[in-house]
């Protein structure tokens, strides 16, 4: 159940007013972009702010500890139901529990995604009231993307973003596998 917005909100945070992609008022604040052309953030948040939402970031870990991501992160109530590996309990990166060097994209575009309103750090979120629950599959130490794909729709992700581009090609048999997986989703 996606809820509405009871009262509008206009985000406070220290970063916001260089968030042409959320509002684009032009200068040089902001890249001397063009006035307008944004995606009407603050219209849409009268409506909706991702509330009741579910975003599953499927990239190299998400910081689960950034001070503007915390509030947002989802923690399974249970246990892993498709596969035994521990990089689906909670999408951090492998052993340090926080983003190493090379390992930042996750936690940036969830950050875009639910970063959290109105708390005095950094920006806001296009969706700051979703949660957000990670998957590392990309970097050292990752999760198959298949077994992801299916741990976050068992999971009860609405929405999954998989921003990652072509580095390395599949194998035939992760590539069918991966194949399988979305179809089922």
């Amino acid at each position: 159940d996606i809820s509405m917005v009871a009262t509008p909100f206009l985000p406070s945070d220290p970063l916001y007013r260089y968030s042409w992609h959320l509002k684009n008022v032009g200068g040089a604040d902001q890249g001397n972009g063009v006035e307008g052309v944004d995606i009407r953030a603050e219209q849409a948040w009268t409506r909706y702010t991702g509330k009741n939402v579910l975003v599953a970031v499927l990239d190299d870990g998400v910081e689960a500890t950034h001070p503007d991501l915390a509030a947002n992160m989802w923690t399974r109530p249970g246990t892993i139901t498709v596969s035994s590996d521990p990089n689906l309990a909670n999408g951090l990166p492998v052993a340090s529990g926080r983003d190493s060097a090379g390992d930042n994209h996750g936690t940036a575009v969830a950050g875009v995604i639910a970063g959290v309103a109105n708390n005095g750090i950094g920006s806001t979120g296009v969706a700051p009231d979703a949660r957000l629950v990670g998957y590392r599959v990309l970097g050292d130490g990752s999760a198959n993307f298949a077994d992801a794909l299916l741990q976050s729709l068992a999971d009860g992700a609405q929405v999954l973003n998989n921003s990652w581009g072509y580095t390395v090609p599949m194998l035939s048999t992760e590539a069918a596998t991966l194949a399988a997986a979305l179809r089922v989703a």
